[in-house]
């Protein structure tokens, strides 16, 4: 699906960074088990204040079957009824969203699950939608045959990089609903101004995408973006 760029004026509901995998310099794919001698090395602050702590019934909650399990599968949290009291009320919104983010499906994690789909560089001004595939891999590669595009991500149009140097290469994905808005907004311009924050918004691209037989998993999540 090939989506053209639009001028419409889009405020944003939610960006999240997700530091996954692939990322760190000379991370072997090797060996899935952590390293036991970092962590046992990790001291953790003695005088941390208390604040915006999770009861352990709430994170259960989050779990499938309620209880927690090493791996298992996590609910996605519910962005539409999402209310910011204060900030502990996002920290908890995102904690959850990062656990449902790489939390394990049938193949792989949610990340990897048709829920997303990975956004090809600018090219033309059009961008290209990838699917997801169930159980396929997301994978980056380096091509010096094309030129560098989007470099200014960190900061002033800088590009970044870790702390030995290298240069540090991302993958930009949506999910479902947002893919959803992009296409109805190609249609029709003056149907999307914003990002969906309201229930009478999510409904009406939900039921473009039923129209267009776009599969959306759960429209309460509203539009997404994501980094890895």
């Amino acid at each position: 699906m090939k989506i053209k760029s639009i001028p419409i004026f889009l405020f944003t509901l939610c960006l999240v960074t997700v530091v996954f995998y692939n990322c760190g310099p000379g991370k072997s794919t090797q060996n899935n088990t952590a390293d036991p001698i970092p962590l046992q090395q990790t001291q953790l602050p003695q005088d941390v204040i208390n604040t915006c702590s999770v009861d352990s019934v709430t994170f259960a909650s989050w779990f499938s079957g309620g209880k927690v399990t090493e791996n298992g599968h996590v609910f996605a949290p519910s962005s539409l009824s999402f209310n910011p009291q204060n900030n502990c009320s996002f920290y908890a919104w995102s904690e959850q969203m990062f656990l449902w983010l790489t939390s394990d499906t049938l193949n792989g994690t949610t990340l990897e699950s048709p829920v997303f789909y990975t956004v090809t560089p600018s090219s033309n001004g059009e961008r290209q939608l990838i699917p997801h595939g169930q159980g396929s891999k997301i994978k980056a590669f380096v091509n010096i045959a094309k030129i560098e595009t989007e470099e200014g991500q960190a900061n002033a149009d800088n590009v970044l990089l870790d702390r030995n140097g290298n240069l540090v290469y991302y993958i930009t994905m949506v999910n479902d609903v947002y893919a959803a808005m992009l296409y109805m907004a190609a249609q029709s311009p003056q149907s999307v101004t914003r990002f969906p924050t309201t229930q009478q918004q999510i409904n009406s691209i939900d039921s473009f995408a039923k129209l267009n037989s776009i599969s959306i998993s759960n429209p309460n999540l509203l539009a997404m973006e994501l980094k890895t």
